[in-house]
């Protein structure tokens, strides 16, 4: 039982900074489960977007993407849930002041011993076309 209750204690210590971590940086990072349901966003796209996780999920996060660009995207997103392969991809999100930004995303799949995919982990950084 002791064991058990140590396990939890790590498990929950190591969610606590992986979310920490995540909304201290200052790109877009999100993870997905293995079929593609969100898990967690961080705080930077609910700051650029004005959406929280629960209005992001299923597929809300389609609110903020360009019409233009939704087909591609969904077709990119297919195939990479369905192929198991990292995705990276530019596109145009609507921010909460009501102008377009353009992201470069890009995910990559988190596989178990077995090569199983279990968890997809996703980062955007907002691409302002300026070159450092």
């Amino acid at each position: 039982m002791l064991a058990q209750l140590e396990a939890q204690e790590e498990l929950l210590a190591g969610q606590i900074m992986f979310t920490t971590l995540a909304n201290w940086v200052e790109d877009i990072v999100w993870v997905n489960d293995c079929e593609g349901r969100l898990l967690f966003i961080n705080e930077a796209w609910v700051e650029l977007t004005g959406l929280s996780l629960l209005q992001t999920a299923e597929f809300g996060w389609l609110k903020v993407i360009h019409p233009d660009e939704i087909q591609g995207l969904l077709d990119a997103r297919v195939e990479q849930f369905e192929n198991g392969v990292p995705f990276e991809r530019t596109y145009r999100v609507l921010t909460r002041e009501g102008t377009y930004v353009q992201l470069s995303a890009r995910t990559v799949p988190l596989k178990d011993s077995h090569g199983k995919i279990v968890r997809w982990f996703g980062m955007a950084i907002v691409d302002d076309g300026k070159d450092d």
